[in-house]
């Protein structure tokens, strides 16, 4: 996040890694409501749980506590971040050769999903204008340069009409990304 912000791009609302309630209270005071539960080490929308309120908190906690331990994530450690419930998740997977040669393809609209896990994909995105894509592209290559990613990745939006947060980069394939290499013909993980 740091290294995308460096670049000009704004990071979705967080706070630091949670080890206890307190601190968890804390991070949400500063963030403000509705927000989420993250499980540093959580996958598949597991450990990953909204809160609208004060009043939610203390159980929400506890109930991302449980699923570390029943999912075998390792930890205790959370973090939070702010939810907004109308924004779209869009994902912009990339290949980048270790020459620096970087193909950023058309992005991916995956914001019709159940339980955090993405149940169907678009690409490209309705939602974007030319202009956002553009300057978004250009700026995933200088980050893709910056962190210098070879192999695949995918850099992670959460976008409204006001703004547009920068959320990760995964560094893994995905089966949807089948969807990119029908609109483009080219097949990913063999690139991979």
């Amino acid at each position: 996040k740091q290294q995308a912000q460096e670049l000009g791009l704004l990071a979705l609302p967080g706070s630091n890694i949670c080890r206890n309630y307190e601190s968890v209270k804390d991070a949400a005071e500063s963030i403000g409501y509705p927000l989420l539960i993250k499980a540093v080490h959580g996958y598949g929308g597991k450990g990953l749980r909204v809160v609208q309120n004060l009043q939610e908190l203390k159980s929400t906690y506890e109930y991302v506590l449980s699923r570390c331990q029943k999912f075998s994530m390792n930890t205790d450690e959370v973090y939070l971040e702010k939810f907004f419930d109308k924004a779209h998740h869009i994902e912009f997977p990339l290949l980048r050769d270790k020459n620096g040669n970087t193909i950023v393809f058309p992005e991916q609209w995956c914001s019709v999903q159940r339980r955090f896990q993405k149940i169907l994909v678009e690409t490209p995105s309705r939602i974007l204008s030319r202009d956002k894509r553009n300057k978004l592209t250009s700026v995933i290559r200088q980050l893709a340069a910056k962190l210098d990613i070879q192999g695949f990745a995918s850099v992670v939006f959460l976008v409204d009409d006001e703004f547009t947060f920068f959320l990760k980069v995964n560094g893994y394939i995905q089966p949807f990304y089948s969807a990119t290499s029908l609109l483009t013909g080219i097949d990913i993980l063999k690139e991979q």
